[in-house]
């Protein structure tokens, strides 16, 4: 069966009504029921979790949606749950999707060097503005195409489609954001091989 983690740092200060916003549209995907999902929020989000849920149990999809460094380290309210040296280990077999500052400039190559499937995440700072749903919207596009079959080198090329419609939108009424919206895109990685979920989990 098709195993699916979402960590959310929602309480985090800065970041946390967008993090919220985007499990809202993970849960109203999913529904409430759906058996597959188990969702890890800020209380439980820190490292021995992270290993009761992932080690042993691969292949699984995990996403991540927290602050992230430039040294590699996934981190939420309790510290850090995923980085190049903790729990690195424990992802392979999988699909890993982060929506995280600077996962993909570390973090996503190490998991890759240790047999994590394919990984999607953003090598510099990933932005966003609360009130405009063009961020979220982008943020969770390739995920849900991911379980709706779709190969990953497919996904990265529309979601990269996805930034350039949502940016070329916005850009006559707030510069700003559709300047913000670019640098995510310029920002996102693909590393790993190109799956769709079925061969994943053959």
């Amino acid at each position: 069966m098709i195993r699916i983690i979402l960590a959310f740092d929602e309480q985090d200060i800065s970041m946390g009504s967008f993090n919220r916003g985007c499990l809202e549209s993970y849960q109203e995907y999913f529904g409430d029921n759906d058996e597959r999902v188990t969702i890890i929020k800020s209380a439980q989000l820190n490292e021995l979790n992270i290993k009761f849920q992932t080690d042993g149990k691969q292949p699984f999809i995990f996403t991540a949606y927290s602050h992230g460094n430039q040294n590699g380290e996934l981190h939420s309210i309790n510290g850090v749950y995923l980085s190049t040296t903790v729990n690195n280990t424990l992802f392979t077999k999988t699909f890993v999707y982060t929506v995280s500052c600077h996962s993909g400039k570390k973090l996503g190559e190490e998991l890759v060097n240790n047999g994590c499937t394919t990984f999607f995440g953003y090598k510099t700072v990933y932005q966003y503005w609360d009130g405009y749903v063009c961020f979220p919207e982008c943020a969770n596009f390739g995920f849900f195409l991911f379980i709706e079959g779709q190969r990953s080198n497919d996904i990265y090329n529309e979601m990269i489609t996805k930034y350039n419609d949502c940016i070329d939108k916005t850009y006559q009424e707030n510069y700003l954001v559709a300047s913000l919206l670019r640098d995510n895109r310029d920002a996102l990685i693909h590393l790993g091989e190109d799956v769709n979920v079925n061969s994943l989990f053959d």
